[in-house]
């Protein structure tokens, strides 16, 4: 995932270990994607939030 979001942003994420089973993506410090009870969050859904969230 970071490797697509660095691809179509042009940002380069950190990545940050959590805790076990954990994804989180956070612009800014605030979360914008991460996995829940259905799985992970859909690539087309994480990158539309992260671009949106670097726009402002």
């Amino acid at each position: 995932m970071a490797a697509l979001i660095a691809r179509d942003t042009g940002v380069e994420p950190d990545v940050v270990e959590g805790a076990r089973g954990e994804f989180s993506i956070r612009v800014g410090g605030k979360l914008v994607a991460s996995k829940d009870t259905r799985g992970f969050p859909d690539e087309a859904d994480v990158l539309t939030q992260v671009k949106q969230a670097l726009v402002g």
